[in-house]
C-alpha cells in the first residue's frame, strides 16, 4: 500500500491518523513480538527542503535525531515518506534506530499504522 493510500486508510477510520509515536522504539519492538518482520507507513514525509520531514500535524521530524537507520533518509525530496521497519535482525543490530525512508509511491508489503486522535 503506497503512503497516500495508508493514510487515506486511517483517515477513513473514525478519528484515526497515521501514527505518530511517541517511543518508537519500544512500538517497533512490540510490533515485532506480535506480527514478526514488517514495514509500517508513519505520519511524516519529506519536505522537499533538504534534510527536512514534517509530521502531518505540521511538526518538524528532525533527520538527526538519532532514531534513524545507518546512511538513512536517502532522500529529503518530496517523493519519499517515513517508514519502519519491524525487522528482527535491524532491532537487534540497530538498537533505538528505527526510522527508514521509501519512495511514497512504494506499495510492496508496507501497511498503514494508524493511531487515534484524541481532542
Amino acid at each position: 500500500m503506497s503512503w497516500d493510500a495508508a493514510d487515506s486508510h486511517c483517515q477513513q477510520q473514525d478519528g484515526m491518523r497515521m501514527a505518530k509515536p511517541n517511543n518508537p522504539a519500544s512500538l517497533n519492538a512490540a510490533l515485532n513480538r506480535k506480527y514478526g518482520d514488517k514495514a509500517y507507513w508513519l505520519g511524516a514525509k519529506a519536505t522537499g527542503t533538504r534534510g527536512a520531514y514534517e509530521w502531518y500535524d505540521g511538526e518538524h521530524l528532525s533527520t538527526s535525531n538519532g532514531l534513524w537507520l545507518p546512511g538513512l533518509p536517502s532522500s529529503t525530496d518530496a517523493t519519499h515518506c517515513l517508514g519502519m521497519g519491524s525487522a528482527a535482525r535491524a532491532i537487534a543490530e540497530y538498537p533505538g534506530k528505527v526510522y527508514g525512508d521509501a519512495t511514497c509511491t512504494d506499495s510492496s508489503g508496507v501497511y498503514p499504522l494508524c493511531e487515534v486522535i484524541l481532542n
